[in-house]
């Protein structure tokens, strides 16, 4: 009975020879009769946001997009590298969201947004700034959207005349029974 064994095929194991008796033992990883049965190593084996892979003695776990670590749990930073330039990076699964802060917009936020759009600056010219616009008056007219007029006439003597008011500048008009370069000759005596 010593040579029961002789011929027989054990696949992943050894044949032990017994009285009247074969067994035979699987190396780690195969069962059965003759360890031809690789063991499925992912029973109850977790791969969390991935999918396990069986091996012989073995798994793995394949990760989803976007995660990685033995068990498919640690989200991928996926800000790490991406520049927001003027905003704030938020990581997501796989991929990443830039939130602009005021004044800029784009994909990085690398777009100033012209504040001059749609704002009025009547009497002057629009410069853009980040988040805010500023009106350049041009001669002759001050406020925020340079529509007031700049009253000429203030500070100005017109003698025995009056000041009409123009843009950016002023005329004395003579009253009636006066002239002269400054309306000091009274022309009724």
């Amino acid at each position: 009975n010593i040579y029961d064994c002789v011929g027989k095929g054990c696949g992943n194991g050894v044949w032990k020879d017994g009285i009247k008796k074969q067994t035979c033992t699987c190396t780690a990883g195969w069962n059965g009769a003759t360890c031809a049965n690789n063991i499925d190593d992912c029973i109850g084996k977790d791969c969390g946001n991935g999918v396990c892979a069986d091996g012989i003695n073995t798994h793995k776990c394949n990760c989803n997009a976007g995660w990685n670590g033995a068990t498919c749990t640690n989200n991928i930073d996926d800000c790490i590298g991406k520049d927001c330039g003027n905003g704030v990076c938020t990581d997501g699964v796989n991929t990443h969201t830039c939130t602009c802060t005021a004044g800029w917009d784009g994909a990085a936020c690398a777009n100033n947004i012209d504040d001059c759009v749609g704002k009025d600056c009547g009497n002057g010219v629009c410069t853009d700034g980040i988040n805010t616009h500023t009106c350049t008056c041009t001669a002759g007219w001050n406020g925020a959207t340079c529509a007031n007029n700049i009253d000429d006439c203030i500070g100005k003597d017109c003698g025995n005349g009056v000041c009409a008011d123009g843009i950016n500048t002023y005329k004395c008009n003579c009253n009636a029974g006066w002239n002269g370069a400054t309306f000091t000759n009274n022309i009724d005596d």
